[in-house]
């Protein structure tokens, strides 16, 4: 009995590390193929990060002007030279408020700090769920711990 608590205790905490590792070589993987600012600047984050630089420069009033996001984006981003290329944020101001930390650094650093939180958040989460399962039968619990990478 002993020996298999050890076990478990065991597998919780390398399956975090495997899939932190899993994640930082995804990512490895995909910034060298595309190469790392038109990978980066093909991402969601592009929109997160204009939105947390608008904060950051007292943006209120125009905050959903494309205009003004347009110019705001073409100044960390020269890439984006038409609006067309424009990735507008348009989520709740409060989303730009949690970015506005992040848009004090430059993008591609903010952008590896974004994704050290996201898998930071995941493990500690991934963990808490596999302890909720530990008692759980072996089937079921395979179900859960395969399940929660795959959403």
């Amino acid at each position: 009995m002993n020996t298999i608590k050890l076990k478990s205790t065991y597998y919780l905490f390398l399956l975090p590390i495997i899939i932190f590792i899993f994640f930082l070589s995804l990512l490895q993987v995909a910034t060298k193929q595309y190469g790392s600012r038109v990978f980066l600047l093909s991402t969601d984050f592009r929109a997160f990060y204009t939105g947390g630089r608008m904060i950051l420069h007292g943006i209120s009033s125009r905050f959903y002007n494309l205009d003004t996001q347009y110019s705001s984006q073409h100044e960390f981003a020269p890439e984006v030279y038409t609006k067309k290329k424009l990735m507008p944020f348009n989520y709740p101001p409060f989303v730009a408020l949690f970015f506005a930390p992040l848009a004090i650094f430059p993008l591609e650093i903010a952008y590896i700090l974004w994704v050290s939180f996201n898998i930071a958040l995941f493990t500690i989460t991934f963990r808490l769920i596999l302890k909720s399962v530990d008692k759980l039968p072996y089937p079921f619990k395979l179900l859960s711990l395969i399940s929660i990478p795959l959403f």
